[in-house]
């Protein structure tokens, strides 16, 4: 059975359960939809028009409910949530059930609601990702009125979203808009490599890396070909180029590190990390150098990182 939450209207500040309250920025919004979550309220004196928020957006809300955590976002400036407006735009107070679904089939939210009149309820969905939002309404007849929404965030695409619902006495009305933002721009923190594994190359060993994206970092882990196994990798060069979107990591074979080292070719394992500022880059681009070359290993997108 649903929970059914009434959406009031009062002079507090915007609050969540358990986060305090919070100003009117999307970045302040905190609050992981538990089901014991209650849905916020707010309302300023004298406001009674339609407001622009941090994110550009009017918005004359109130009541906000939060959903996920904006810890969990990677660069969450750049990636603002997505903005749901249930808005009762009928002559009565409307009983509604919303449930969104994330691509996969987990239910994120789920919630029978009654809207006042003339009000409007926000939910913000933080984490990027695809969802489904299937909002059904109660007439005053007694009918019935459903509409499913879907919702398609790319986690690099810098834009303020929000799709906005009215809830009318003849049905459900939907739209969607979207605005860019400004977009940071990708920058190199501290870095880092270390050396792995070590050994004789096979006849099967060949150069190679992967590349992970997380926690706002580049990972990259990778084997390469060195004159003795006692060589110790280092990190050549670490740049961003802004025309391309990518971020390029070149690997050397490095030095020697002692003395007595076994005549042979060696196959090193590696492990780098390069932390970063603003976003992730577009794209990383993984190269091998040698005494006399370089050579392109692995080049990985971000949208992908998922299946790296």
């Amino acid at each position: 059975m649903h929970r059914r939450d009434v959406l009031a209207v009062s002079a507090s500040a915007l609050c969540g359960v358990g986060t305090g309250c919070a100003g009117s920025t999307f970045e302040r919004r905190g609050a992981r939809d538990t089901g014991d979550s209650r849905v916020a309220s707010s309302a300023t004196p004298g406001d009674s028009g339609d407001r622009t928020d941090a994110s550009g957006l009017e918005s004359d809300s109130r009541g906000t409910v939060v959903i996920g955590d904006p810890d969990d976002v990677a660069f969450s400036d750049a990636h603002p949530p997505h903005e749901l407006a249930l808005r009762n735009e009928s002559g009565s107070a409307l009983p509604v059930s919303v449930e969104i679904t994330a691509d996969g089939g987990d239910v994120r939210f789920e919630r029978d609601l009654d809207i006042p009149t003339t009000r409007t309820l926000r939910v913000l969905v933080v984490e990027p990702g695809s969802y489904t939002v299937t909002v059904t309404a109660t007439t005053p007849s007694g009918g019935e009125s459903r509409a499913t929404v879907g919702i398609d965030r790319h986690p690099v695409d810098c834009s303020a979203s929000r799709t906005t619902v009215g809830l009318r006495e003849t049905g459900i009305q939907t739209r969607t808009t979207s605005r860019s933002i400004a977009c940071p721009e990708p920058r190199i923190g501290e870095t880092s490599i270390e050396r792995l594994e070590r050994g004789c190359a096979t006849r099967g060993d060949v150069d190679g890396a992967t590349v992970e994206f997380a926690n706002e970092t580049v990972t990259v882990t990778g084997r390469i070909t060195t004159p003795t196994p006692c060589y110790e990798p280092s990190l050549a060069t670490t740049a961003y180029d802004d025309r391309h979107d990518a971020l390029t990591v070149a690997i050397d074979r490095g030095e020697q590190s002692g003395g007595g080292c076994i005549a042979c070719i060696g196959i090193v394992d590696y492990g780098a990390r390069i932390d970063l500022d603003g976003r992730y880059p577009g794209r990383v681009d993984v190269y091998h150098e040698t005494h006399d070359s370089t050579r392109l290993v692995r080049s990985a997108e971000y949208r992908s990182a998922e299946s790296e």
